[in-house]
Order: structure tokens, then sequence, then C-alpha cells
């Protein structure tokens, strides 16, 4: 693909498929766009339930000819994968391990092609979509992204709100990792916000990274070193919560597929080396008025500075912060991050300009940050939580808690239990534990979330005694 931008952009490419039924001219005429542009193949993609993106690649004209009209077909084993070697919880459609496969509802791939986006780091295009249905169309309920539409779609008819998120994506890069040993080399040794990211190869691969993610069409709000050697953040613009979860997900791949065409490895492991700072995955979200397009979190009259409504979202939130950890945290190197010295946001409390609570009142109270989970998460999960649990905050009217002052992490068991506050989670299995006691929470996710305890009890059979070292070797691979 060219080095030069494409002269339709993908809002362009994509806009005349948004709000209408897709007619098949149209579909035609998007087909005729992306060869102009150079698109020789197309991705379709999805999130598994481990926090995965799986895509299969087709050549242009066989997806634009068929797979773009019609779908694909999909083993529904994918909603029963573990990160890592593949291994599927095959209870979670057999109840009991069993050898039936009657009763297996079989899922279809159809794409949205308003989400369709160019990779830049190579002639391509990739589209996520919706899980359906084989037989009958209908949502297939082991889907996050499912989920995530349910909850939206929830907010709107009950409160009149949108949920809007920008995320924050920090990763690594590396010039070269020997997984499975200790050999790391990370590709410079910048400070915060040092100018010295952004010289030589290092500069240039930056440079690159950026102008791939304006081709697929993601806002850049900001970019930057950060603490750790080799470790860089990119935040986002705010978007509907939809579109930013795949926006992430998106972000993600580029980083990595960028890196590797310089020969390089990119990875968004939650702590890839002992000493390292830890990668987070920040949600700052903001709830806005369907009908006036006014965020409706501020209101500085109050004594937080928050509206009522604003208030009784975030205490549905801070309700289930240890019941929601295993999604945000959602792999064993998970722990490693929030274990160590450097602790973000692992506090169950929300806290006005505390970064040390998981939920950070960003002043003046106009958006919230999500500070706990990291990038090995499902984003359709993650956000899908954080709204299931704040309509519960809505519906039935959950007071706020006193803000965390100070940092929380230092205080004694008698000090947290007395203000009600705790560390988000201590380990894999308590997040699990924790998740599994969460009736509500797991209720409102229906199969989904009985499907996400199946597939997180085996993925601790395979990896619950591996060393630290392993499951970040496996997790720099992965993610």
């Amino acid at each position: 693909m060219s080095s030069q931008p494409p002269t339709l952009t993908i809002d362009e490419l994509t806009g005349l498929l948004a709000s209408t039924s897709v007619k098949e001219d149209q579909v035609d005429l998007l087909h005729k766009r992306l060869v102009a542009d150079g698109i020789r193949f197309v991705r379709m993609a999805y999130l598994d339930n481990s926090g995965m993106l799986r895509m299969y690649v087709y050549p242009i004209k066989k997806f634009f000819r068929d797979i773009a009209k019609k779908g694909r077909a999909l083993t529904p084993f994918t909603a029963g994968m573990t990160f890592g070697y593949d291994d599927v919880a095959f209870d979670v459609f057999f109840g009991e391990p069993s050898t039936s496969y009657n009763n297996i509802v079989e899922p279809k791939w159809i794409p949205d092609l308003t989400t369709l986006r160019y990779l830049g780091y190579r002639d391509h295009a990739v589209v996520i979509g919706d899980l359906v249905e084989k037989d009958t169309g209908n949502p297939w309920p082991l889907c996050s992204r499912n989920f995530l539409k349910q909850m939206t779609k929830e907010l709107s008819e009950r409160h009149g709100l949108k949920f809007v998120t920008g995320t924050e994506s920090e990763f690594y890069l590396f010039q070269h990792v020997d997984v499975g040993s200790k050999y790391i080399v990370p590709l410079d040794t910048a400070q915060y916000g040092d100018p010295k990211s952004y010289y030589g190869k290092v500069g240039k691969l930056f440079d690159d990274i950026l102008v791939n993610l304006g081709h697929a069409d993601i806002g850049v709000y900001d970019a930057h070193s950060e603490e750790g050697p080799g470790q860089y953040e990119i935040a986002s613009e705010p978007l509907e919560v939809l579109e930013a979860c795949w926006e992430l997900a998106l972000t993600r791949e580029i980083v990595r597929g960028t890196a590797e065409e310089h020969g390089l490895r990119g990875t968004f492991a939650p702590r890839p080396a002992g000493s390292s700072w830890g990668t987070g995955a920040h949600v700052h979200f903001s709830l806005v008025d369907e009908k006036t397009g006014k965020n409706i979190l501020h209101d500085p009259s109050r004594e937080h500075g928050m509206s009522e409504r604003a208030e009784k979202f975030l205490a549905g939130i801070t309700k289930h912060l240890k019941g929601m950890a295993i999604l945000g945290l959602p792999t064993h190197a998970s722990y490693a991050r929030v274990n160590s010295a450097h602790i973000p946001g692992c506090v169950t409390a929300w806290g006005n300009e505390n970064r040390n609570a998981a939920l950070r009142v960003c002043s003046p109270a106009t958006h919230i940050e999500v500070r706990f989970a990291d990038a090995t998460s499902n984003p359709f999960l993650v956000t899908g939580a954080l709204l299931a649990a704040g309509l519960q905050g809505l519906d039935e009217n959950i007071p706020l808690p006193p803000p965390l002052q100070g940092l929380g992490s230092d205080l004694s068991a008698e000090d947290r239990k007395a203000r009600g506050i705790d560390v988000i989670t201590k380990s894999f299995e308590e997040s699990l534990e924790n998740f599994e006691k969460d009736t509500y929470l797991v209720g409102k996710m229906g199969k989904l979330g009985q499907a996400i305890i199946k597939v997180k009890k085996l993925q601790h059979e395979l990896h619950g005694d591996k060393t630290a070292a392993e499951v970040q070797s496996l997790a720099i691979e992965r993610f």
C-alpha cells in the first residue's frame, strides 16, 4: 500500500452504509473504492472471550463476492478458547463434559461494513462484525460485542444516555525478545515524555505507528514515551463506546503489526520484564444526554461536583469493582502488574484526582477514568460490565460512598474494612471467585457470564502453576 494516505477517508468509504440498510450496489461501490486505494485483502475480525483478536483474511474479490453479502459460519468453540494454546473449555457448550454435539447453537459472522478500516502497514483492510445464531439470525449469546450492544441499548431506552469513552493504550517496544528467557532488550531508555524517544530508529517507528493509525481513521488525542524503558502510550479521542472498543482493539493490532514490519516487537503484556513499569488500558468515560448532546457528569453545585445521576452510575460501578476484576485483569500475567510496586488504580474506591483509586474522577468531573484494567482484556467485556454496573446504580438509586483520600493501598486491613475499601484483587483465583459471587453481574451477562467462568477455570488449570516469567513470556507472544 502506498505510504500516501487514501484519497477517500474511512468516513467517506463507510458513511453511505451507516444508518441505512446495506444495498448491494453500495457494497459494490465500496469494493471499487478499496481497489482504487490499493487494498488487496480484507480481514474479518472478532474478539473472543479470552481477549484475543482473531482474524480470517480474504482476497478482496472473494470478500466482496461472498463474505460481505452472506457472512461466514464460525465454529462455536471460539467462545470457549483460552489464550495461549487455544485449549477449549468444552463444558461451555455441553454443560457437564460430554461427547454429544447435539443442541450446540452455531454462530455466523455478519460483517458490519461501517467498521471497515485500513491497516496501513499492509495493503489490508479489516472489519469487525456481529455474531448471530446461524439458523435464526438472533444475536449469539456468547458474543462480547453483542453484550455491549445490549447494555448500550438499555442505557438509551431507560435513561436516554450514551456512554462515551476515550482510551489509553500503553505498550512496550523491544529490539529483541527471546521468549522463555529473560533476554529482553527495550528499544530505548527514554523517560516519561523524553524527546529522545523521537530520534532515529525509534522515532521512525513511532511516526509510522501514528501514520498507520491515521490510515485507519483512528483519532489520536496524544502520544508520548512512558516511565519504563521502551514504554509508550497512545491516547484516543472519545467516541461512542462500541466504536471506541473496536478502535482500541485495532490500535493494538496496528502497533504490533507496524513494529513487526520494522523487525521489532511491540507488546501489550501487563508487565513484560520483572522490574518494568506495568502497562494498563485505562478507560475514560462520560455520560451524554441523547437529546441535548450534553455531558451530564458535571454539576458544580453538588458536593463532589457530579450530577445526581453521575453519582448513582459511579456508585453502581464501585459496588461491582471486585466482581468485574477478572474481566479487566483476565490473565495470570495481569497480576504481576497489580501486585507490583508501581500500582495503578488498585483500590476498590473512587477518588477526586486520586490515581490510586480504581475510579478517578477527573477535575472538574467531566469524565471518569477506570484505571485497573490492562490490555490483555477484551474491551467489549470491560465496558459492557461498567455499563451493567452503572445501570444498577441508576435503576436502584445506589448511594455513592465517600471518596478515597490518600493511597489506600498502604492502609491496614482494619482501616480498609472500616472505610469500606479494599485492594481490587490479589490473585487470578480471587478475581475469578469474586466474579462467580457477583450474581448480578454474571446474571446480566447470561450465558456469556457462565462461559467466561468456565474459560477462566480452564485457563487457571493450564497457567496456574507456571512461573511469573513463563506467563509473561506467553503474554508477550499473544498480546
